[in-house]
């Protein structure tokens, strides 16, 4: 079984066995603010992007700012003003 924090100031980020249920590791700290900003910080974690073809990517409901890891480009896409492009040129 898997529970929340421990307290409602609890800011760790931990990864937990899919299976057990049993806590793996803590990874990073976040912080919430009310507006919706969030920020990690960590010396050993990182952020991972969602993954997923370019037809997943078009069957979502899509809003200027989200990014994806694009499988099929092997590209990180972002999308603004209706479409879906990379972030930059670097990993070509």
């Amino acid at each position: 079984k898997v529970t929340g924090p421990g307290s409602a100031t609890d800011t760790a980020l931990a990864r937990f066995d899919g299976t057990t249920g049993k806590l793996v590791k803590s990874i990073a700290t976040a912080t919430m603010t009310d507006a919706g900003g969030l920020s990690l910080t960590s010396t050993t974690g990182l952020l991972r992007l969602p993954n997923m073809t370019n037809t997943q990517r078009d069957a979502l409901t899509a809003a200027n700012g989200m990014l994806i890891y694009s499988t099929t480009d092997s590209k990180v896409q972002a999308y603004e003003n209706g479409v879906w492009g990379p972030l930059s040129g670097w990993g070509s």
